[in-house]
């Protein structure tokens, strides 16, 4: 007879056991993780259009040159007046295009940004106030608001 003092392992019940308690944990913390990273998405989307007004509004007043933003359904573009200190720009060169996608599909720009597709700073770096609402199928929601100043800030409602 073989005494049980010598062997050592796990028993195949135990193995089932922590098999059984692990997939139960992994059950309830995917749906958990899934929001987390739509959630960081959204952040580094809304970041990003805070980010541009930001620099938008600083090379306004370096350059002495018109900036504006254009939002066509899930993209926006950033444009560059031809012209230094033309008031109105005749013609705009487009220098980047941003699809609010390629953070997440899940990523969608939500309503009219600023009562109108185009925002546009003017010489001295001031802007038409405003706010551009990001959305994700989550139910979380980012409200990037700009005040007349240029300043650009976020607010979040996480799920």
């Amino acid at each position: 007879m073989i005494s049980r003092q010598n062997k050592k392992g796990f028993t195949l019940v135990e193995l089932l056991v922590i098999v059984a308690v692990m997939g139960a944990m992994i059950a309830v913390g995917f749906p958990n993780l899934m929001h987390y990273i739509q959630n960081n998405r959204l952040k580094t989307a809304a970041r990003s259009i805070q980010g541009d007004f930001i620099e938008l509004k600083l090379k306004t007043t370096s350059e002495n040159r018109l900036y504006r933003l254009t939002f066509s359904g899930s993209s926006y573009t950033i444009s560059r007046c031809n012209n230094v200190a033309e008031v109105p720009c005749a013609a705009y060169t487009n220098l980047s295009t941003t699809n609010i996608n390629t953070f997440d599909s899940g990523i969608s720009i939500s309503g009219n940004p600023f009562s109108g597709a185009i925002v546009q700073f003017d010489t001295r770096g001031t802007i038409t106030p405003g706010s551009v609402t990001l959305v994700t199928c989550g139910g979380s929601s980012a409200v990037i608001t700009v005040n007349i100043t240029g300043k650009a800030y976020v607010t979040y409602t996480l799920q």
